[in-house]
């Protein structure tokens, strides 16, 4: 079993608690981190739930590191792996964190619970503001008041306006809400998007000269 075999079923078995697409956003490869980390999956909704995906062909020695970017900004977190990686990674994460067990079963991955998630308590505020893109950070900052200094500022400076100054699960509100409206253009910033096809080509004539 490869990871896309896993992430199929683990997406057709949260299907049976997620069904509500207004209620719930599910979003694969989620960039936590500026980048660092990418979520193989997440779900969006009352809560921020993360899943980790680690077939039986994938090594453990990223899931500390990735863990670590997890933590700062999901409600849950869930690691999802083959009954081979179980020791190991029961050594490895904290007892927070739920645990899905994936086997074959005629031909397909099959997923069953080993152990639930509990609510993890050490999210980070910083964190939790940088899953904003510029302009929705700059619209909560004028939801609550706090845009004064900030509005033309870069946008980390509005993740640390809003950090300093919105209490962790009024942020994670507003953040879960953001990603919710992006719908399917969430993965990237469009201020961070590579200027357009023409302008790259001019540049590529210039310095061939």
């Amino acid at each position: 079993m490869n990871e896309a075999a896993v992430k199929t079923a683990l997406l057709r078995y949260l299907q049976e608690y997620y069904q509500n697409p207004e209620e719930y956003l599910v979003v694969e490869e989620l960039s936590l981190n500026q980048g660092r980390t990418r979520a193989d999956l997440a779900v969006i909704g009352p809560r921020m739930l993360g899943f980790e995906i680690k077939s039986p062909r994938d090594a453990l020695s990223r899931l500390s590191r990735q863990l670590e970017d997890y933590r700062p900004v999901f409600d849950e977190v869930t690691l999802v792996i083959g009954v081979k990686h179980l020791t190991g990674v029961l050594n490895l994460i904290p007892d927070w964190c739920g645990i899905l067990l994936v086997s074959p079963q005629g031909g397909e991955a099959m997923i069953e619970p080993f152990r639930d998630p509990r609510t993890n308590l050490q999210r980070d505020r910083y964190r939790l503001a940088q899953l904003l893109w510029r302009e929705e950070a700059l619209l909560v900052c004028e939801r609550y008041g706090f845009d004064r200094g900030v509005r033309s500022k870069p946008r980390r400076e509005m993740w640390v306006r809003l950090a300093e100054r919105l209490p962790v699960e009024q942020l994670a509100f507003e953040v879960r809400e953001a990603l919710k409206q992006r719908g399917k253009s969430w993965r990237s910033d469009p201020r961070d998007a590579p200027p357009a096809s023409g302008k790259r080509r001019r540049r590529r004539r210039r310095s061939r000269r």
